[in-house]
């Protein structure tokens, strides 16, 4: 059995297994909200990177912040005194700017102020905030303890 479909929650599915072709994050601290507890794995789907749809406002994404930047020559990379690449991947809301239809923020899940809007990064073209994301959060891996 690959998956087996439990319960809903706010349109996240609760898997018993991961799928096969899904990918999984651990819950932080700081990505805690109502909706995910810090401890829980959330699975996401990594072909979902591709947006052939473009992004869905609201839902959560995994996205990826990479130091030194992906670009960066290794020239630079060494000259800069960098001894590795560190990668940090959080959950994130994508939510559409009422200002302009065409931008976009990467909010994060917890605030940390009640009723302040806060973006991890200022608003950006959807294409921009896509090429940061790494999947889309389908669900989350509560195996089955009864085995």
């Amino acid at each position: 059995m690959i998956e087996v479909l439990c319960e809903f929650r706010n349109d996240l599915r609760i898997y018993d297994a991961v799928p096969a072709c899904f990918d999984v994050i651990k819950v932080g601290e700081r990505d805690a909200c109502p909706l995910l507890h810090a401890g829980e794995v959330a699975i996401y789907d990594p072909s979902d990177c591709i947006f052939a749809e473009g992004l869905i406002d609201g839902a959560i994404y995994v996205m990826e912040h990479q130091r030194p930047v992906a670009g960066m020559s290794w020239e630079t990379f060494h000259r800069t005194g960098s001894q590795r690449v560190a990668v940090d991947r959080r959950l994130v809301r994508a939510q559409r700017s009422s200002n302009d239809r065409d931008l976009w923020f990467a909010q994060p899940l917890r605030r940390r102020f009640a009723g302040a809007f806060q973006g991890i990064d200022p608003a950006q073209p959807e294409n921009l905030l896509q090429s940061k994301f790494v999947g889309r959060v389908v669900g989350l891996f509560r195996p089955n303890m009864e085995a």
